[in-house]
């Protein structure tokens, strides 16, 4: 079913509309460009569309653009219930899934600040991915509430469902789980680098 959603998607993008310019514009345009990264919500409505022009949001039952983003080409998006986020070369975006207000932005101090983001199941937190960092933001308030050093650039961020943060370094082979109620890892573990 996920390859046939998928398939009806790139489909949908090549007659969909974009829209030009601004945070949120629903004026779409009559061209959508090559589409290389997608974000579905978790509860299967909305699917998350990045391009070359901006981040463009669908509606999974109807096939209907309900977001576009025009400046933030090139990002990567995540859902949880309430909200959205996606970081760019610029910055990090947090929006309301309601009406897509946005409710914070952190501007990046370079370009490669930003290289990854999760928001926790049950919608309490969103962490960022960083060069020698990783922090932790609450929801929807956007205050940091902790920041973890690590040794090189989290790439890969992800929850399980019991909210236990797991993350991988770029260039590591170590992959650390944190129990982010208590602020502290859980444990480390070494694969084999061929996997990664």
């Amino acid at each position: 079913f996920m390859k046939f959603s998928t398939m009806l998607f790139l489909l949908a993008l090549t007659v969909s509309a974009c829209a030009p310019g601004g945070t949120v514009n629903l004026d779409f345009q009559e061209y959508q460009d090559f589409g290389y990264s997608l974000a579905w919500s978790p509860d299967d409505e909305l699917l998350a569309v990045t391009a070359n022009t901006g981040l463009y949001v669908y509606d999974t039952h109807t096939f209907k653009q309900v977001a576009a983003f025009a400046g933030l080409g090139g990002s990567s998006a995540t859902f949880a219930r309430n909200y959205m986020a996606a970081i760019d070369g610029d910055g990090l975006y947090v929006w309301d899934r309601n009406g897509y207000k946005l409710l914070f932005q952190e501007k990046t101090v370079d370009k490669i600040q930003f290289q990854s983001l999760a928001i926790s199941p049950d919608g309490k937190w969103l962490v960022t991915g960083e060069q020698k960092q990783f922090r932790l933001w609450n929801l929807p308030e956007g205050d940091v509430v902790a920041e973890f050093p690590v040794d090189g650039f989290v790439s890969n961020l992800a929850f399980t469902e019991d909210n236990t943060l797991i993350v991988i370094a770029q260039y590591k082979a170590v992959i650390q789980e944190w129990d982010l109620e208590n602020q502290e890892m859980i444990r480390a573990f070494e694969i084999p680098r061929d996997v990664l």
